[in-house]
């Protein structure tokens, strides 16, 4: 053989490896992907196991539910009614409290306000009384020193008449 013959030959080969080389990366992202659809596929059962197992669930939790539904709903309807018409009563309660509140609280104001005013004016009475008494007794003093000042009239033995009153000493 010749040395044409031969390059020829070793560049056919050399091709011929190359593609085979390119073909075995193909086969083995080929073999891959297979591998993890396989991989997939044998999950798939216990996927559909857990959906079926959810629905089969959800199911009989639905029917469980609807079962007990209507007597828990009218057992429990009574004591709802009854908590609702007392805090009915409660509340109105509450209220009338509120009111009475109210109303004595006016009640104990207008007491107050009275109670003020009536010793107020007792206490103004009072101590105005005593200036008046106070003013009574002076004006009396000072008109028994005039009729004591006065000339003596014909009966000069008779005694000033008393006027009831005597002036007060402070």
């Amino acid at each position: 053989m010749r040395d044409d013959e031969l390059l020829a030959i070793y560049g056919a080969t050399r091709q011929l490896a190359e593609g085979m080389t390119a073909r075995d990366a193909e086969l083995k992202q080929s073999t891959a992907a297979l591998e993890a659809t396989i991989a997939q596929v044998r999950q798939l059962p216990a996927m559909l196991g857990q959906q079926t197992s959810k629905y089969i669930a959800a199911g009989i939790r639905e029917v469980v539910q609807e079962d007990f539904k209507q007597p828990i709903e009218k057992a429990v309807e009574g004591p709802i009614r009854s908590i609702e018409v007392a805090a009915y009563h409660a509340r109105e309660a509450v209220e009338q409290i509120k009111r009475e509140a109210r109303f004595q609280t006016w009640t104990v104001f207008a007491f107050i306000l009275a109670l003020g005013m009536a010793l107020g004016g007792g206490g103004a009475y009072f101590f105005f009384a005593r200036q008046v008494a106070a003013l009574n007794d002076r004006f009396d003093y000072l008109q028994h020193l005039l009729l004591a000042l006065t000339p003596a009239t014909a009966d000069t033995h008779a005694p000033p008449k008393p006027t009831g009153k005597k002036p007060r000493q402070h």
